[in-house]
């Protein structure tokens, strides 16, 4: 029974992690973002309130809108 058990132990920690999916709204409290840069994030990806991403989603895009350029010229000039 006990070699049961730890097959099955196994087998969970082999499993991939199921992405969460959250709304935007819920990312932005959970790491206390701006109101700018999270207005500007929306902008910047054409998100929506109420929009479901994974957190790795909402923080690739976060650092998106830090790291770009602020002139709002796509870098040309």
């Amino acid at each position: 029974m006990a070699k049961e058990e730890k097959g099955t132990g196994a087998e969970t920690a082999a499993e991939p992690a199921v992405p969460v999916y959250e709304t935007i709204e819920h990312w932005y409290n959970v790491h206390g973002t701006g109101p700018a840069v999270y207005a500007g994030t929306l902008c910047l990806k054409g998100w929506r309130p109420g929009k479901q991403v994974t957190e790795q989603e909402y923080l690739a895009a976060v650092t998106a809108f830090e790291k770009g350029p602020m002139a709002g010229t796509g870098g040309t000039r």
